[in-house]
């Protein structure tokens, strides 16, 4: 089923409001990330430093050294030409096998959105506050079939919060507390309609605590009229809102509330959906649970010695810590965290009560577990949607070259510390005896088709770093010497192709060609393993082309920045 999600057509930014900053307990720094990188998310075209710095209030020393950190943890991605800093959508492809559940998750959200569009005949929006905590964004909408509705992705991005019918069911739910911080800024105005007096907001409030339910008419956007009603997270509290919207700022209040049973009941229906025993069943259902990985975001603790590199220690530890929780679904411990990650409890508290402040985790496990909230996942639905769309693609792509060739494929890349190489992608011939990609030791990439590719394509330093750390074999036929390595990556530059005859493994034949990224960079090589053929000349010459033919094929799909690396630990040919 489609998602629905954000248009990618250019929007004009909206005024910037005022930020909130976190409360005790949390790392500022980390936080204060969290912010750069939800901005960041939000932009299509990237941000520059200046602008990050000016919307957010972060100067800009502290706003590069953050921004720097997120690129160095893959997270980020910054052009060379235009200096803006975008999202490494590639990063998701290391936990692709992880986000089953997630996008189960998000399918079921979508199927109750498009019942309640069917049944009201309007467009129906789930909306979440963002983590600035002034304004709104519907990162998922059903569109009605009729051809006068409102459609939301040509709508401003974001809406305030005080002036969105969620909006405004998400501060009814605050405590006394939140909302008294909430008023202590201007209430910017959107439209002539939106309420700016704090007094005249309060009794707002209270007639939505009343009557379970908020009306927008106009307020956020000139011509439409919402009907609100709350989503609840497990603990009672909530978490934005479901909403339908009208054509028409001064539609009668009668027929705004009309859709009101059916658009409560899609709200306690997606509600339900986001507890932990729901959650649970998305993760049996699809094996997550029974996944096991070794992800690039696994080292104990980042190593920030490099010189030169304005690094945040805080920040790097937290991306680890979320990439512990993105590869077990069904939640860690503070124990469990710190002890996988090499921090102290009392750090790893405060990184998981950072994200939780964020909204990006929740503990609500009957054992007081720690897991990624739903509300991230449907936060993030159209990425997620479009990651998956990529990952089915290369499958298909991958399953077509192995029914051509009879012969195992895969996608290899080099793992993060630049040694091993691991299988992104592979797919299986229809023959009962083939090599089969499993997990098991890392291959050395002097020791695989595919790191011979991405080996001649370093620069010369980078080779030669490689080659002073030593050549372990891994058979009795892999290359030891590095004058014969030296020979071999000139050999591969020359011919355009790299081969492996038993010295990844014995009896294991390899063809590979590079493998190329949108931006024209070697991200590692694209492989043909064989068992139970030769690797003759002519055997060369008959599968280079649908080889190369493959790998150009591939190229569309990757993108810009690192290859889309699993995080599964396979050796790749």
């Amino acid at each position: 089923m489609a998602v629905r999600g954000r248009s990618t057509r250019t929007r004009e930014p909206r005024p910037t409001v005022e930020r909130q900053e976190p409360g005790a307990h949390v790392f500022r720094s980390a936080y204060r990330a969290l912010l750069l990188l939800d901005r960041i998310e939000r932009s299509l075209q990237g941000k520059r430093l200046v602008e990050l710095s000016c919307e957010l209030g972060i100067d800009k020393a502290t706003a590069f050294r953050l921004l720097e950190t997120l690129v160095a943890e893959r997270i980020v991605v910054k052009d060379a030409d235009t200096s803006r800093y975008a999202s490494d959508l590639t990063s998701w492809a290391y936990f692709a096998e992880f986000l089953r559940p997630a996008t189960s998750l998000i399918s079921s959200v979508q199927t109750v959105l498009d019942g309640v569009t069917e049944s009201t005949a309007a467009t129906c929006l789930l909306v979440l506050p963002q983590l600035d905590g002034r304004a709104v964004l519907a990162p998922m909408y059903a569109l009605p079939t009729g051809s006068l509705y409102y459609d939301p992705s040509r709508a401003p991005e974001t809406s305030l919060l005080h002036a969105a019918a969620a909006g405004k069911c998400y501060l009814a739910g605050l405590s006394k507390e939140d909302l008294n911080r909430y008023l202590e800024s201007p209430l910017a105005s959107a439209t002539d309609r939106t309420i700016t007096s704090p007094s005249a907001l309060r009794r707002e409030l209270g007639r939505v605590r009343r009557q379970g339910y908020a009306l927008n008419q106009g307020e956020s956007y000139q011509g439409i009229s919402v009907l609100g009603v709350p989503l609840w997270a497990p603990a009672g509290h909530t978490v934005g809102g479901l909403v339908s919207g009208f054509v028409g700022p001064d539609v009668a209040r009668r027929e705004v509330t009309r859709p009101l049973p059916r658009l409560a009941a899609g709200a306690q229906q997606v509600s339900s959906l986001l507890t932990y025993r729901s959650w649970l069943g998305y993760v049996r259902q699809t094996g997550a649970d029974r996944i096991r990985s070794l992800s690039p975001w696994d080292t104990p603790d980042p190593g920030l010695e490099e010189a030169g590199v304005p690094r945040v220690r805080t920040v790097a530890r937290m991306v680890r810590l979320m990439s512990l929780l993105f590869t077990h679904p069904q939640g860690v411990s503070v124990g469990e965290a710190a002890q996988r990650r090499g921090v102290s409890k009392p750090t790893a508290w405060r990184l998981l009560n950072t994200l939780s402040s964020a909204r990006l985790v929740w503990q609500d496990t009957p054992d007081g577990r720690y897991r990624i909230s739903p509300i991230f996942w449907l936060g993030r639905a159209a990425v997620l949607g479009s990651a998956a769309s990529r990952d089915e693609a290369i499958t298909r792509v991958l399953a077509d070259l192995a029914e051509t060739v009879g012969e195992t494929v895969c996608i290899g890349v080099p793992a993060r510390e630049g040694r091993v190489a691991v299988a992104s992608w592979h797919a299986l011939p229809n023959r009962p005896i083939c090599w089969r990609v499993r997990e098991g030791p890392a291959a050395f990439l002097h020791a695989t088709a595919t790191g011979k590719c991405y080996l001649a394509a370093q620069s010369k330093r980078r080779l030669e770093d490689y080659l002073q750390q030593g050549l372990p074999p891994m058979t009795s036929k892999s290359i030891t010497s590095r004058e014969q390595l030296r020979r071999e990556m000139e050999e591969v530059r020359r011919q355009g192709y790299a081969v492996g005859r038993e010295e990844m493994s014995l009896g294991l034949n390899v063809l590979s060609v590079p493998l190329l990224d949108a931006s024209e960079a070697t991200v590692g090589g694209l492989a043909i393993l064989s068992v139970t053929t030769e690797l003759t000349p002519a055997r060369i010459q008959q599968w280079l082309p649908v080889l190369r033919q493959t790998a150009a094929r591939l190229k569309r799909l990757l993108g810009t920045g690192p290859a889309g690396e699993r995080s599964h630990h396979h050796t790749a040919g």
